[in-house]
């Protein structure tokens, strides 16, 4: 058996000039994949040039999906992008499933009602829409071979999804009885490359920024599960003693055309105008392209991320401080997730605890008005980045694709049944639900909406 494969590599995001997290993980595993294997990564939508290193195609029509599907040995996918193309049926070659990023957990936070009303105004459509989540995760779960997440806390979630899905059964633990060969910790990582300084970064290029300012950074986006809210506060209370700590939020225009989760980048905006703070303090960028965001880093001092006390805190590893790691900053985040974790144990910056606004306007002071600690942090960061490289946590990925093998309880299973069948069966179930209960008027606003989104 050849130890290079055909790999495919299929992510729901946006991949190119301008990229989210998702999009940012799945390019960087497949370009360190292909080191080891022939990689072909296909997105749901291409906008621009991708960054070089690795095959990047659309994915394009479900009969064009089928195509590049056959010629794989190994097919990863991740999120709900099997529910966009239901009618398409996965090879008979081990599947990879990504479970790196808690989309249940961040749809519990997220307003599921497209037109941006506050949650509970439409419960209803709420439970349509988070059971349709909640059936492609299930799916993806019985219907994979291997399991990848992020951290031994999201492990240990997978393998009790898994177990629920009787996954965890006696022919899987007849080969495997710790499921090390079922779900491994590939956790989001830093480029081997170190960043560099482009032509024009923050400094130059956003009025108001000064050389001399000391300068917090929320790189990526404004979600519904994050508490940007409470660094705009705490920012009113910093500017009635210094002028010159600013901050910047490298991304409030989300690449992916989901408008739903461009409603709490717009409050925090607001809240940031409304105190007058936009413009003297705050700035804001609808997002710092992929290519350019090292640059933007290394003009920075400090790295933040701030999250309310929710279910998916605890499971989370954010995407932005990784970039924090990569380019040697200090970090302030709060407590919860497992960003905090590693920022406490490596002592590589400040941990507040969930809403605390003076605990934020604190440690924003003691590490603006000390460049010695801000250096110690820095440095002690730039080092545990070097344990993230995307070519170390690949490897076992790289190891499982090099001697790809279907789970236990699949081998013999010649085909999967694809998402339609799924969906057919969840909505039988629903519909039976509704009757039962006698809620006809439900059961008709529901077969209304899904209509009027196409989302079948």
């Amino acid at each position: 058996m050849k130890s290079v494969k055909r790999v495919l590599f299929l992510t729901p995001s946006v991949v190119g000039r301008e990229m989210s997290a998702v999009g940012m993980r799945h390019f960087e595993l497949a370009r360190a994949l292909s080191t080891h294997h022939e990689v072909t990564l296909a997105v749901s939508r291409l906008e621009g040039e991708p960054p070089p290193g690795v095959k990047v195609v659309p994915i394009g029509t479900e009969a064009e999906l089928s195509r590049l599907a056959k010629l794989c040995d190994v097919l990863i996918v991740q999120g709900d992008l099997l529910r966009r193309y239901p009618g398409f049926q996965p090879p008979d070659v081990p599947l990879v499933v990504d479970m790196a990023f808690p989309t249940l957990l961040e749809g519990l936070e997220r307003p599921l009602n497209r037109n941006g009303n506050e949650r509970g105004a439409d419960s209803h459509r709420d439970m349509i829409e988070y059971e349709g989540f909640l059936s492609t995760v299930n799916h993806l779960l019985r219907i994979g071979d291997f399991f990848l997440c992020a951290s031994e806390r999201q492990r240990d979630l997978v393998l009790g999804m898994l177990l629920t899905l009787n996954r965890l059964n006696p022919r899987t633990h007849r080969d495997d009885p710790s499921f090390d060969g079922l779900v491994v910790v590939v956790p989001n990582g830093v480029p081997d490359e170190e960043p560099r300084s482009g032509e024009k970064g923050l400094r130059e290029g956003v009025k108001g920024i000064r050389p001399r300012d000391t300068l917090l950074y929320w790189g990526g986006g404004i979600w519904p599960w994050l508490d940007p809210v409470i660094l705009v506060e705490a920012m009113a209370e910093i500017r009635k003693q210094r002028s010159d700590i600013k901050l910047f939020f490298a991304g409030t225009d989300h690449p992916s055309p989901d408008r739903s989760l461009a409603e709490t980048a717009r409050r925090t905006r607001q809240k940031a105008r409304e105190a007058g703070l936009e413009g003297n303090c705050i700035y804001f960028a609808n997002w710092v392209p992929y290519q350019e965001r090292g640059s933007f880093l290394l003009d920075a001092d400090i790295g933040v991320s701030a999250h309310r006390a929710t279910v998916e805190t605890r499971f989370a590893l954010r995407m932005r401080v990784m970039d924090y790691l990569w380019a040697g900053l200090p970090i302030i985040t709060t407590e919860g997730d497992e960003t905090a974790r590693l920022v406490r144990e490596e002592r590589i910056g400040e941990v507040v605890a969930p809403g605390d606004v003076k605990g934020w306007v604190s440690a924003i002071l003691r590490l603006a008005g000390s460049t010695r600690m801000r250096r110690s942090y820095g440095d002690r960061s730039r080092q545990v980045g070097f344990g993230y490289r995307w070519s170390r946590v690949v490897s076992p990925l790289a190891d499982f694709c090099r001697s790809p093998a279907r789970a236990g309880d699949h081998r013999g299973v010649a085909n999967r049944r694809g998402l339609l069948g799924e969906k057919i069966r969840r909505y039988g179930r629903r519909t039976l639900q509704l009757v039962a209960e006698g809620k006809f008027r439900d059961l008709l606003r529901g077969v209304r909406w899904k209509i009027r989104s196409r989302d079948w």
